[in-house]
């Protein structure tokens, strides 16, 4: 674990280059804050965990506040029970923030972003620091997490998750993820960009989802759409109800699973959302279990048009 320093803040603010670091001298990869990173200014006040060792690090305890915690080169992260960590207040730093093929595990505790007096921070952000799937953050997370976005005084609250490049991707088995408040608008509860994945199979979700350049959420279980609001739900009987924003070649996928079976399948004419659920079967009445699949219709309504047009 290493420590920085507000001067080690400076070094890893004018960094633009990903590299592993050994030493507080040196610095993980940081972008702009348009590109959902710190500013070039340094963090005042504020401490930075830096974890690159490659092994595996547990939170448990609530000692965490006004700390950021930085996870990079192939070191993993757990979060458990009782784990509490909160971002500085007044900082662009997310909470966690965690690249370079690192690997986050929340089963507990809680995640906040920072509180601002402008715009609230992101709680947690997960990265591809290079350009290859190799090198992309990976996180899974459960019933008992809750990951909040921070809350801003006279702007847009932070996100709760968002999920950043190439390869990088979230598995969502539960957990509870809340966008901060804000006063212009609240955040996001998911954001996905740049090629990311998120796969939902769970959880609670307080605030709008994004999805945008080329990024995917997997909705694993029964959904619909109702314009951009989504509604479903999961196969452990969770309800979902977000309305979903897709920019810039984002989508979203509807994927059946095969515990559940849904009442209403989802439509075969196409649409600007790709869904990979499976088509219908129609019962038939005798109650046995044979069934008539929708092929089979069509196939037998082609033959009586047949046999009309020679009769």
């Amino acid at each position: 674990m290493i420590k920085l320093t507000s001067l080690s803040l400076h070094l890893l603010a004018l960094s633009s280059t990903p590299q592993p670091i050994s030493s507080a001298s040196q610095s993980p990869t940081i972008t702009s804050p348009n590109e959902l990173s710190p500013t070039s200014s340094p963090v005042e006040f504020s401490n930075i965990t830096l974890y690159n060792d490659g092994s595996t690090h547990i939170i448990q305890d609530n000692s965490h506040s006004e700390e950021v915690f930085v996870i990079t080169d192939k070191t993993t992260l757990e979060l458990q029970e009782g784990g509490v960590i909160s971002a500085p207040s007044n900082s662009e730093w997310p909470a966690i923030r965690l690249s370079i093929g690192s690997v986050l595990n929340a089963t507990g505790g809680s995640v906040t972003g920072s509180t601002g007096v402008v715009d609230g921070g992101t709680a947690i952000q997960l990265n591809n620091g290079q350009s290859s799937s190799a090198t992309a953050g990976y996180a899974q997370f459960y019933d008992g997490v809750q990951v909040v976005g921070g809350d801003a005084s006279s702007g847009i609250g932070g996100d709760a998750l968002i999920v950043n490049g190439f390869g990088t991707e979230a598995i969502l088995y539960g957990g509870e993820f809340v966008g901060g408040s804000g006063t212009e608008s609240d955040g996001n509860s998911i954001r996905v960009l740049n090629s990311a994945t998120v796969q939902i199979h769970g959880g609670s979700f307080t605030g709008d989802m994004m999805v945008d350049g080329n990024g995917l959420i997997a909705l694993h279980g029964c959904f619909s759409f109702n314009g951009t609001q989504i509604v479903g739900i999961f196969a452990d009987d969770s309800e979902f109800n977000v309305n979903i924003k897709s920019e810039s070649g984002g989508s979203i996928d509807f994927v059946s699973v095969p515990e559940q079976e849904c009442e209403t399948a989802p439509s075969v004419a196409p649409t600007s959302f790709p869904t990979v659920s499976s088509r219908p079967t129609v019962q038939t009445s005798s109650g046995d279990s044979s069934v008539i699949t929708i092929s089979s219709v069509f196939a037998f309504v082609n033959i009586l048009g047949v046999a009309q047009h020679l009769l």
